[in-house]
């Protein structure tokens, strides 16, 4: 009798084994749905600068869910006004400081910045900021990202200096999604096989600090004070050349010009480019070329001096240059180079 029952008990415990493995397959499936999930972004400017736009770009991060089959997706983005709603809504949008001062900026679907992304629950007019995205068959959840282009539009001179920032709670990412192909829109979707989804992302936010520094000619080359082509130095030659000043509001200023490479104690010259031989000049302040210009940044007695405020922002300064009559030197070219200062 014992003989007859083994083979019975050997038979049957191979069958419970594979019963189980299959279970332990399914087990991890279950719950798995359709979705799309994200989480916080935020816009950095850096720093900006008065007289000058800036722009950057972020990105959302995404990813979504697919069943045992592809599943296509629609996803739209929207965000709101921000903390800082101004009367005209969100264009522009506003960063603020501490103290209440503003800056304008939006947030842009494209690099062209012309297609403002409007705030939930549907955009308020503006373009729907939509795309596709297919997730492949097989319990798959791919990442991807979306970018956000941002433009603060040239900020005016009165703009004060410091941190600015706009904090957004609501941003809200909507999507469709179907396994016969991308719905045409993101509130499409129904049946067994197709659904629709809102997913908050939560803090998000825009910084930029303005800067509190003056700019000359806003970062870019002075054009150099050119005599020209002279056959004789029996004459006076004059020229102009310009230099622009950028400084935050009620910012004072001091801007000097130093001697040069060549000069003879405070005679300005400009050298030979193969020999030891110059030629003399001078800059000056006024047209009429009566008042040098120099170097005392501390005193502003011979520099050109203004404010942020009180003048033209940027301020545009022309530069008087004039070589005098002298003897006539060896042919060539001439040349120097001199340094501008600015103290504010």
């Amino acid at each position: 009798m014992q003989l007859q029952s083994l083979p019975r008990r050997n038979h049957f415990m191979p069958c419970v084994m594979r019963m189980c493995v299959a279970l332990l397959l399914l087990s991890p499936l279950a719950g798995w749905s359709q979705q799309c999930n994200s989480s916080g972004f935020g816009i950095a400017f850096g720093t900006v600068y008065i007289n000058a736009s800036a722009s950057t770009v972020g990105s959302v991060p995404y990813n979504c869910q697919s069943n045992a089959s592809n599943t296509y997706y629609k996803l739209c983005l929207m965000i709101p006004e921000g903390n800082i709603a101004a009367t005209s809504g969100i264009n522009p949008r506003r960063m603020t400081d501490y103290n209440g001062h503003e800056i304008a900026y939006n947030l842009y679907s494209d690099a062209a910045f012309t297609k403002i992304i409007g705030p939930p629950p549907s955009s308020a007019g503006y373009p729907d900021y939509t795309w596709d995205f297919m997730v492949p068959g097989g319990w798959s959840s791919p990442a991807g990202s979306v970018p956000v282009y941002a433009f603060i539009p040239t900020l005016p001179s009165s703009t004060t200096a410091g941190s600015y920032q706009a904090q957004f709670s609501n941003v809200t990412l909507k999507y469709a999604w179907s396994n016969k192909g991308t719905p045409s829109n993101c509130n499409s979707g129904g049946g067994s096989d197709a659904g629709t989804g809102t997913v908050i992302i939560g803090y998000n936010g825009t910084t930029a600090t303005v800067s509190g520094s003056c700019q000359i000619s806003l970062g870019k080359t002075i054009s150099d004070l050119d005599f020209g082509s002279v056959s004789s130095l029996g004459s006076v030659q004059n020229s102009t050349t310009a230099i622009s000043v950028s400084c935050p509001g009620s910012t004072t200023w001091k801007m000097g010009l130093s001697n040069g490479t060549y000069a003879s104690g405070t005679q300005r010259r400009m050298k030979h480019s193969a020999t030891a031989n110059y030629i003399n000049y001078e800059l000056y302040r006024n047209s009429a070329r009566t008042q040098r210009w120099g170097n005392d940044t501390t005193g502003g007695t011979d520099t050109v001096n203004g404010s942020g405020a009180a003048q033209t922002n940027p301020t545009v300064i022309t530069v008087y240059g004039q070589v005098p009559i002298q003897t006539q030197p060896t042919s060539g070219n001439y040349s120097d180079a001199v340094t501008v200062t600015l103290v504010y």
